[in-house]
């Protein structure tokens, strides 16, 4: 939920102002998934102190403060991203989510949400990594053959297998919404021998969970 104060024309001037200078923001972390095949799944993502370094310089030079404080009730936590500019103008969004027991989780919890309201609100791009690939045991592969003219009725159009960062991009704000982080749907998608070859399919079911049941993903990926 995105609320702001009466008037806004000023620190909207300061963010227009401000995004024209956040540059591309390049993917220094990397998590790793274990493939049920015995391959394994690595995706990178910016870190919440990589993103804060960059955007809160520029943010200040405007004269807008970046806050973002967390609550909780003990069964939903809850970030607050607000922004304020010096005139008193204010722009903040909320998000929610189900309380960890464990306090690492929670922490983890907080960090991948505020990290994730952050660029949203900010409207942030991140550097595609060509890192984030399928990591699996070497293969041989055999001496190429001399380059022959295909017969134009066999022609073939190989696709090309989806990037797991374009994959973990299209699914995040679904899977966010759903509370489910995405190193978690990935590890629950090899449990069930899913691939994301399959990416259309699997994004249209996200999809059709998120609207229908957005609490049943997040039960089905902690078993």
């Amino acid at each position: 939920m995105i609320e702001m104060s009466e008037s806004t024309e000023k620190i909207a001037a300061a963010l227009a102002a401000a995004q024209a200078q956040f540059p591309a923001i390049g993917r220094e972390k990397s998590a790793t998934v274990p493939m049920k095949k015995g391959g394994k799944f690595r995706y990178s993502y910016a870190s919440l102190d990589a993103i804060l370094m960059i955007v809160r310089p520029i943010l200040a030079s405007h004269e807008v403060a970046l806050l973002q404080p967390h609550s909780s009730d003990g069964r939903t936590s809850q970030i607050t991203t607000m922004l304020i500019h010096s005139s008193g103008q204010w722009i903040r969004a909320s998000s929610g989510f189900q309380t960890r027991a464990n306090p690492q989780e929670q922490g983890g919890a907080i960090t991948y949400r505020r990290r994730y309201d952050l660029q949203a609100i900010l409207g942030l791009a991140t550097d595609e990594d060509n890192d984030a690939a399928h990591v699996g045991p070497a293969t041989v592969r055999p001496a190429p053959r001399p380059a022959t003219r295909p017969a134009p009725t066999a022609k073939r159009i190989e696709q090309p297998r989806p990037s797991v960062d374009a994959f973990i991009a299209a699914a995040e704000p679904m899977l966010s919404a759903m509370d489910v982080e995405p190193g978690e749907f990935i590890a629950w998608l090899q449990r069930e021998g899913k691939s994301i070859d399959d990416a259309p399919r699997i994004l249209s079911w996200l999809e059709r969970m998120s609207r229908e049941e957005p609490k049943a993903l997040k039960e089905m990926v902690s078993k």
